[in-house]
């Protein structure tokens, strides 16, 4: 992404300030490394009742034999890597929106990227420009239903959260589906039919549900490894979903406000520093972990 070159227009004492406070920002990085990133305090395991937990048990989260499969490898989605949509850039608003509601493993997404057929859909055929991650709902709510919500007009369908649920976590399809009425009574508390942000974060509802799943479940939902790397890999997964968010936001100010200009420029640079950053990351410690893999496999083979 290139960021041209800006006309500079009158300062006050206020732009003045911010721009020096955004360039402190940028100074403070060493080669666009953040010092930091905070990520937000877990969320604390949520009430049950007796239904919700015959519900959930069955489900039958320690298997994956009912689970929707990658459509390009055929392996189950809810395992292995991370879940990714494709997406276009919307002209005139802010950031991208889905083209469909396909989903893939995220390496079979990019694959499909960077193939022959690329900027299509292989299913649908419908043209895209970028692949974009399912968050975790758990560690990143937010990111997760701003992915999830395919129309983009801030509710969640049925469908949409279905196909979600079912791609992220070891679900008994067949089961799923016999009680997802009532639990749609649950999660839908104005009774329109959808979801919306407040529905889905309120206590009770669909966000302790998929914290239920995940803690409840016993099939991994992405591949054995160490407890330290599958940390990083979700604190270098959030931040590079949050660069993301923030470059889109600068481009958008830029777009519609132009006398921040200048600080909408300087915004996007350390924001494509970050997420630059945070993928170098992703990848160093998936790269660790196949070579740890691949010396153990060889010393057994020795033994």
């Amino acid at each position: 992404i290139r960021i041209g070159a800006h006309t500079a227009f009158p300062d006050t004492d206020r732009n003045e300030e911010r721009r020096a406070h955004l360039r402190a920002m940028g100074a403070s990085c060493s080669c666009g490394i953040a010092q930091e990133i905070e990520v937000p305090a877990p969320r604390t395991e949520p009430e049950s009742d007796a239904k919700l937990d015959e519900i959930i048990q069955g489900l039958d989260l320690a298997s994956t034999e009912e689970s929707p499969e990658c459509p390009v490898c055929l392996e189950v989605l809810c395992q292995g890597d991370h879940c990714a949509v494709l997406t276009i850039e919307v002209s005139g608003l802010r950031g991208t929106r889905r083209v469909c509601s396909h989903l893939f493993h995220a390496s079979c997404a990019h694959n499909i990227a960077g193939s022959a057929s690329a900027g299509r859909c292989p299913l649908c055929r419908t043209p895209f420009d970028a692949v974009k991650a399912v968050a975790d709902p758990v560690s990143d709510p937010d990111g997760w239903f701003a992915t999830v919500d395919a129309e983009g007009d801030g509710r969640l369908s049925q469908k949409q959260v279905k196909e979600a649920l079912e791609a992220q976590f070891p679900i008994h399809a067949e089961r799923f589906d016999e009680n997802f009425d009532e639990l749609w009574q649950r999660w839908d508390l104005d009774g329109s039919g959808f979801i919306s942000k407040e529905e889905f974060m309120a206590r009770g509802a669909l966000l302790d549900f998929t914290w239920l799943l995940k803690a409840r479940s016993t099939a991994p939902a992405s591949p054995p490894v160490g407890s330290q790397r599958a940390v990083a890999h979700d604190v270098a997964y959030i931040a590079s979903n949050r660069a993301q968010v923030a470059f889109e936001a600068a481009q958008h100010v830029e777009e519609e406000v132009p006398e921040y200009e200048d600080d909408a420029a300087l915004a996007q640079r350390l924001a494509l520093e970050a997420l630059a950053t945070a993928e170098l990351r992703r990848q160093q410690i998936d790269e660790d972990a196949a070579l740890a893999v691949s010396l153990a496999e060889g010393a057994a083979f020795q033994a």
